[in-house]
């Protein structure tokens, strides 16, 4: 039942992220938040990989936990791609902001996928 709450408020979030995403004054915090953000994924998706690929023992209870706090987090990076945050220190590639709707689709699915991992 909890379970199916969490999924549900994260669900909900995700509709609403695209509102959030100028609640940054300055591009370069909104910068820094996203690649934190991606940092955290990469540590998360890093530890699955080395126990799928046999690299760390397999502990269902940590993937399990690697596998949500991705669900969580996945809802965090889309709120830093703001208007002006393409120029300053990013690896951003130019084409999010040359199709934005595409790049804003994309984020939703992996928002989407994610939060359908944990279930």
């Amino acid at each position: 039942m909890f379970k199916k709450f969490i999924v549900s408020a994260l669900l909900s979030s995700a509709m609403i992220t695209p509102a959030l995403s100028h609640s940054f004054d300055d591009t370069d915090d909104a910068i820094h938040y996203r690649q934190a953000a991606f940092r955290l994924m990469a540590h998360n998706f890093g530890d699955m990989a080395a126990m799928l690929k046999g690299k760390k023992p397999m502990d269902k209870a940590t993937f399990a936990q690697r596998a949500n706090n991705v669900a969580a987090i996945a809802q965090l990076p889309h709120e830093g791609f703001i208007k002006g945050s393409d120029k300053g220190e990013t690896d951003a590639l130019a084409k999010i902001w040359q199709n934005k709707s595409d790049f804003n689709d994309k984020m939703k699915a992996l928002q989407v996928k994610a939060l359908s991992n944990m279930k």
